[in-house]
């Protein structure tokens, strides 16, 4: 058998540019397409054993299907791509524009710490998103300085400020996303396909919009040089050396900075990108003029290998400020999941109820009702702004045989009543379902007084009890099952997608919020 001899072997590792745009680009089609053949929702699953479960094992997730209480519709407004934040500080230097080092890559540890070892972009206080195109006026690394002028213009053009870094505005925090914007992380918007005319001029999505708007006539544009002299010094015989961009695009011209010096000529101390051009790829800059023999580098070509030319990323169609998620590489993605128990939500569970995990599910299954066997949410479509609030938990109505009553305070209270302990494992007579008990709630009660019949909400049942069937408590006593009620729906059905180990209580009328990141 003859030897391959057309294997390309890669070694490039996640921490390349290449790769994590790739990256940035799952996650954009992630968005694209989650909804496609999906519905997602949020859960919150009753603690099932002591000290939590782990969010590592498939015991945990065994456990988590069917301790599973309440389940709410994820909306297109739950989920953002996020970015590690990074405030404008007075006196910190930024990461200018550079084709070739990835000033993108980032780690984020289990704790949440998020490890980001360059600069490259930040928000102000006002929270305006700025690209830092050149971090000092030469534009050569070896003369980068801190920045101290806080960007400020929103405008489509880059700009100068006096400290002499170059920004390019991309977008503001709009109020939607908000509840993305946390200490660690910056959300990113998508580009915005349509604007509707009656918007305020002044508002976040409007001066994004005209970013975008003025990217269309830049596509491909040279957005910046690198010129890598490190410590070494060119010298000219003249005050402008000529030199032409060579590359698939038109228009761009590029100076060299110079500035005289007694017996050696001019020396380079910079340049100015003239004029982006359209439809640039890269590009390289082929000087007309050499250099003298009096500096370091004496070579034209050698001087031609030190100077990279920097388009937009996304090719000939885009430019920085097209879409902010390319721009910035947006390979993160935030969940923010919502849980709220109220009198006309979720079944009504008794307030306090302890959960030990939230998390992602895909596509659950309806138990009973009229989409029963389907999908749960497929009857709204994909996608959208509409939820849906649906509970995994059996329940069943008691009847007490044992005539002592449930003794209530209040109405709202929990029943003061020991012999089915809360969180305690009840097993049934007749089916011999074992459950976990959630907790009980009395009926139809505005004042203090005794009632025979309660209601029970049961996690853990692989099946649920039967009307008529009976159930003994610790101290002899029997509870005759009167009503079953049976979860909307079915348990353990859909896709266990994210756990987070996390103790909380549902209490009522208050939400409870949790974000999760999910880097690709």
């Amino acid at each position: 058998m003859a030897s391959q001899s057309n294997v390309n072997i890669s070694n490039r590792t996640i921490s390349n540019t290449s790769s994590t745009m790739f990256r940035s680009l799952a996650a954009r089609t992630t968005l694209d397409y989650i909804w496609k053949d999906n519905q997602l929702f949020f859960f919150a699953a009753k603690e099932s054993t002591p000290g939590g479960i782990s969010a590592d094992s498939l015991k945990s997730d065994e456990e988590v299907y069917e301790n599973i209480v309440v389940m709410e519709r994820v909306t297109e407004d739950d989920v953002s791509l996020v970015v590690p934040r990074i405030n404008w500080t007075r006196g910190t230097v930024y990461n200018a524009l550079d084709p070739d080092v990835n000033f993108y890559d980032y780690t984020v540890a289990f704790d949440g710490t998020v490890v980001y070892k360059y600069k490259p972009y930040v928000m102000t206080d006002d929270y305006n998103v700025y690209l830092c195109i050149k971090n000092c006026e030469s534009g050569l690394e070896r003369d980068r300085v801190a920045s101290h002028v806080k960007p400020t213009s929103v405008g489509t053009d880059e700009f100068t400020t006096e400290d002499g870094y170059t920004w390019k505005y991309l977008y503001s925090v709009s109020d939607e996303l908000f509840t993305f914007l946390t200490t660690k992380w910056l959300p990113v918007p998508r580009p915005i396909e349509s604007i509707p005319t009656n918007l305020n001029t002044s508002s976040a999505k409007y001066r994004q919009f005209q970013v975008q708007e003025k990217a269309k006539t830049t596509a491909g544009k040279i957005n910046d040089v690198k010129i890598d002299l490190k410590q070494q010094n060119v010298y000219f015989d003249m005050p402008n050396p000529q030199a032409t961009v060579v590359g698939q695009g038109t228009g761009a011209s590029v100076q060299l900075s110079t500035a005289f010096e007694p017996g050696k000529g001019y020396k380079v101390t910079g340049y100015r990108v003239a004029n982006g051009g359209v439809g640039y790829v890269g590009g390289i800059l082929s000087l007309v003029d050499s250099p003298n023999s009096n500096g370091d580098i004496t070579s034209k070509t050698d001087l031609e290998s030190k100077i990279t030319l920097s388009s937009s990323y996304g090719g000939t169609e885009t430019d920085l400020g097209s879409d902010p998620t390319i721009t910035l590489q947006a390979r993160t993605m935030m969940f923010v999941g919502n849980m709220r128990q109220g009198d006309d939500s979720i079944g009504s569970f008794p307030n306090g109820v302890t959960m030990s995990a939230f998390g992602l599910i895909g596509n659950p299954v309806y138990a009973t009702g009229d989409y029963q066997g389907q999908i749960a949410g497929q009857e709204f479509g994909q996608g959208g702004s509409k939820t849906l609030n649906l509970r995994q938990a059996t329940k069943t109505r008691l009847k007490d045989n044992s005539g002592t009553g449930f003794v209530i305070s209040t109405a709202k209270s929990t029943i003061n009543d020991d012999r089915l302990k809360f969180n305690s494992t009840i097993l049934f007579d007749t089916s011999k379902t074992t459950a976990k008990v959630i907790d009980l709630t009395p009926l139809k009660f505005s004042d203090s007084g005794t009632s025979n019949r309660a209601d029970l909400f049961l996690t853990g049942a692989k099946t649920p009890p039967l009307p008529g069937e009976t159930m003994a408590a610790s101290g002899g006593e029997t509870f005759e099952v009167e009503q079953v009620f049976e979860p909307t729906l079915k348990v353990g059905s859909g896709d266990l997608l994210y756990i987070i180990p996390v103790t909380f209580n549902i209490l009522e009328e208050q939400l409870y919020t949790t974000r999760f990141i999910i880097p690709l």
